[in-house]
């Protein structure tokens, strides 16, 4: 065959070839083009789905402790019976959220010590010289009462005194007894409608209306008690100070919060019962402390929780206040100016898990920050016996960053500047009512107390936090819980709003968002109609949204298509060489 005919041969050949089977080649190349494709598309897909690797410990260790851990935040609690305690710490490379961990870590500590009821005179903050044991208020108040004068006549007045039948017939008209005080004889005319305490014979408090008439003065008695009879009256009441420790507090252990199936937190209480000192049965089963740790940040009314924390609802359903009672009314204390104070402990370490839990350790914290102040947590003021001072809050919420002598990138502790209280069976009729804070700084570890105003008869609940100083977690709610209605809402993501991201929190959310029912016992600052056994967190939700939105789909949909046609066309663009 000659040069040109088999060079026409070769060229038919390819000819042929070329265009007998050229979808093979386009297939196998597209194959490819799309496998990569779907690889690269379908990560990106994978990475924004929300995480659901809340990891738990529900076991007691032999300290009475039970952890919980979201892969942000690490939260140990006391479960043995004891004083609420919470220690927690960042998670990183090189711990680990079981008991057995042997490294270091700046490990943050709450225990919740105990409530004070106190009197505020003006002072707004508490202070323990301030505390309401009203015995000591009477004993001061008997030492401060001045002798009657001219200047109180026809007003109201207070006398301390014996006292002892008038036998003086000139005055047995204008007055019937007499009380003798500091060399004082002050006449006392008690009617029908004098309210008597006790008995009339020896000391006695007066109080009522001055009159004078000649040289002599004489009160018209509103009131009289007798002080044994006060004295009975003072057995009745509580001691100023309830320590947590004089009850057992019952853990409920971890109770997933749900979202369809799929676990989103963690819910777990202290509820006070078994109390051993008989002036405070009234309280059992009416101080609870409920708390809440999520995988991603959600919104709780209008508070944003991330994951890097631990959302907590101080509940105290009922209190027995010591101004509702005899002595405060012979007093003449006004009810309003009684208030609580919910006393913590805050400290941190630098060491071993275990060690901590085991108070084996000693708190390395130096320093506290508050919007306002740096407080000098290695001061011995508690020592010292100093005033406590005021924690001045401005906004919505008070945060204290923790600092120690080596790194400022530590725990926090927050709470609102305003507490709720409602009629225990009417939950959703709510009232605010002002929270401030007062501190002790006590050898590398702060004194906290939170102040409460009286609210009577009513129910008072108050929302503190407690969490990690950290970059890496996203503000971003990915749910919405409802704590007034029980409901809650999961926000469905679209597309990254935030930069802020880490494997722990979600990427991105939009406001759109579906049903989702829960369970009653979800409710927490703003609802409280179950009892205090009644502490399951589990959540029943409508169908769950897919994590990926439509125009997602769409978005990847027209990728893959945009690809497979720019391959097709440069596929067809090729041809032989002729």
């Amino acid at each position: 065959m000659s040069i040109k005919n088999q060079k026409h041969r070769n060229l038919s050949v390819s000819r042929t070839l070329g265009s007998s089977r050229p979808w093979v080649v386009i297939g196998k190349q597209l194959t490819v083009v799309l496998f990569f494709a779907f690889l690269i598309i379908g990560g990106s897909l994978v990475n924004a789905a929300p995480p659901t690797h809340l990891k738990e410990i529900d076991k007691q260790d032999s300290n009475g402790k039970v952890s919980v851990s979201n892969g942000v935040v690490t939260v140990v609690v006391t479960a043995g019976g004891g004083n609420p305690t919470f220690y927690w710490y960042a998670n990183n490379n090189n711990n680990s959220y079981s008991f057995s961990n042997n490294n270091n870590n700046l490990v943050n500590k709450v225990q919740y010590k105990g409530i004070v009821e106190y009197l505020d005179y003006g002072q707004k903050i508490y202070q323990r010289k301030y505390e309401a044991d009203l015995q000591q208020q009477i004993n001061n108040m008997t030492k401060q009462l001045k002798p009657i004068n001219d200047s109180d006549v026809e007003s109201n007045a207070t006398v301390f005194g014996t006292i002892q039948v008038n036998r003086v017939k000139s005055t047995q008209q204008l007055f019937n007894y007499v009380v003798v005080t500091r060399g004082q004889q002050i006449g006392v005319n008690i009617t029908n409608s004098t309210g008597v305490i006790g008995e009339l014979r020896g000391e006695v408090i007066v109080k009522g209306l001055v009159k004078k008439s000649s040289d002599s003065f004489y009160i018209v008695a509103n009131m009289v008690a007798q002080m044994s009879g006060l004295e009975k009256e003072y057995g009745k009441m509580h001691p100023a100070f309830f320590e947590f420790n004089q009850g057992q507090w019952n853990f409920t252990g971890f109770e997933p919060i749900k979202s369809g199936d799929k676990t989103i937190g963690y819910q777990f209480s202290f509820i006070l019962q078994k109390i051993r000192n008989p002036h405070f049965n009234n309280l059992e089963d009416q101080i609870e402390i409920r708390s809440r740790i999520y995988n991603s940040t959600v919104m709780e009314g209008n508070l944003t929780v991330t994951s890097a924390s631990v959302k907590s609802d101080v509940i105290i359903k009922s209190w027995r206040w010591n101004l509702n009672s005899v002595l405060a009314n012979v007093i003449g204390l006004d009810p309003s100016k009684d208030k609580l104070a919910l006393w913590l402990d805050i400290s941190t370490f630098n060491a071993k898990l275990d060690d901590v839990l085991a108070d084996k350790s000693h708190s390395i914290l130096s320093e506290v920050k508050s919007d306002h102040e740096s407080i000098n947590a290695k001061h011995a003021g508690a020592d010292e016996g100093e005033d406590e001072k005021e924690l001045k809050v401005s906004g919505r919420e008070g945060k204290l960053t923790f600092v120690t002598d080596n790194t400022t990138l530590g725990g926090y502790f927050n709470f609102t500047s305003s507490a709720y209280t409602y009629q225990k069976n009417n939950p959703a009729v709510n009232q605010t009512v002002p929270v401030t804070a007062s501190y002790l700084s006590n050898r590398n570890s702060l004194r906290l107390f939170l102040v409460y105003p009286y609210f009577g008869n009513k129910t008072l609940e108050h929302d503190p936090t407690l969490g990690v100083e950290t970059q890496d977690v996203s503000t971003t709610p990915q749910y919405k819980v409802n704590v007034a209605s029980a409901s809650a809402a999961l926000i469905v993501p679209t597309q990254s709003t935030t930069s802020k991201t880490s494997t722990s929190s979600a990427t991105s959310i939009s406001t759109t968002t579906s049903s989702v029912t829960t369970s009653s016992s979800l409710s927490s600052t703003k609802s409280e109609t179950t009892s205090a056994t009644s502490t399951s967190a589990q959540t029943s939700t409508t169908q769950q949204p897919a994590a990926i939105d439509y125009m997602t789909i769409v978005s990847v949909v027209g990728l893959v298509a945009a690809v497979a046609v720019l391959g097709i066309f440069a596929m067809r663009r090729r041809g032989p060489k002729v």
